[in-house]
């Protein structure tokens, strides 16, 4: 089913709950803009567990087409006979059958997405389908219904603001785009919370505290634009689980956390961990080439 698994453990935030409800009763889609790995997706997955709806996510890309998102012909054989017929994209189809949608990153798309993704986001309006995207006039018999049964959210790293705060691959929004949003900043949790919900999903673990200042430093660093990924609480999670699977530090800070980064970037990942871990780290020779830092 697309109903998210809810999280006992999860807390909204009074004001940020308050602020997605108050949007929602507005038909306004909401756009929750903050850094990779601060929860983004987590808030769209555990309000609709929270209250049982079903929802998904589509992550958005630069190859997205009209065609894909909204609607395609396609042509099929009936009865030896061969007929089109048209094939509902996935914005169009999550909103026909009242599924909840979160478009991830969604700045990524391509310019000539722009006028067509205004038009589904005008919530309270009939859409229909031409043959290359939306429109609120026109005479197509393939009419798309408003409904009060879908909420639409967006994702983005900056929400289309200019990249001063160094957040990595986002475009700007034009102001037509900007005006339908109702806007609502994510951050990562502060450093308490974050070592309670650790220790609420492991247990007491020695390494909870320093690995949640680890993943502080990798967040800050990234913020200053001095590296291109982030780390959520999931990857700390992963990384306290298979260490002790595994029963090596090393070797579950190099395959749960090193590996994901560029090259460049690995030697400050690891200054960081031996900062805050205060341990002998090995890092293998094709993880970091000596060649690189030479």
């Amino acid at each position: 089913h697309l109903i998210p698994v809810r999280d006992a453990d999860y807390k909204f935030g009074e004001s940020q709950m308050r602020r997605i409800i108050a949007g929602l009763m507005l038909r306004k889609p909401i756009c929750l803009i903050g850094p990779m790995g601060c929860g983004k997706s987590t808030v769209f997955e555990q309000f609709n567990a929270l209250l049982r709806q079903p929802a998904v996510r589509i992550q958005a890309t630069a190859a997205m087409d009209t065609d894909y998102l909204f609607s395609s012909t396609i042509l099929s054989e009936v009865n030896g006979t061969t007929v089109t017929r048209q094939q509902d994209g996935q914005l169009v189809g999550t909103r026909k059958n009242n599924v909840n949608i979160m478009i991830d990153e969604f700045t990524h798309f391509n310019e000539h997405i722009s006028s067509d993704l205004n038009t589904f986001l005008e919530m309270t309006s009939d859409v229909r389908i031409t043959s290359n995207g939306f429109s609120l006039e026109g005479n197509s018999n393939q009419v798309v219904k408003a409904t009060k049964f879908q909420d639409v959210w967006l994702s983005s790293n900056t929400g289309g603001r200019s990249d001063s705060n160094g957040y990595h691959g986002n475009s700007e929004l034009n102001a037509s785009t900007m005006d339908r949003l109702l806007m609502i900043d994510v951050d990562y949790m502060n450093e308490k919370d974050e070592v309670k919900v650790f220790e609420n999903k492991l247990g007491v673990n020695n390494w909870i505290g320093d690995t949640v200042k680890f993943m502080n430093l990798v967040r800050d660093c990234y913020k200053q634009g001095g590296i291109t990924k982030s780390l959520s609480t999931r990857s700390g999670l992963d990384f306290l689980a298979y260490t002790a699977l595994v029963g090596d530090v090393s070797v579950a800070f190099c395959d749960t956390i090193l590996a994901k980064f560029e090259p460049e970037e690995r030697q400050d990942v690891v200054a960081f961990f031996k900062t805050s871990m205060d341990i002998d780290l090995k890092v293998p020779e094709i993880l970091m080439p000596q060649s690189m830092f030479e």
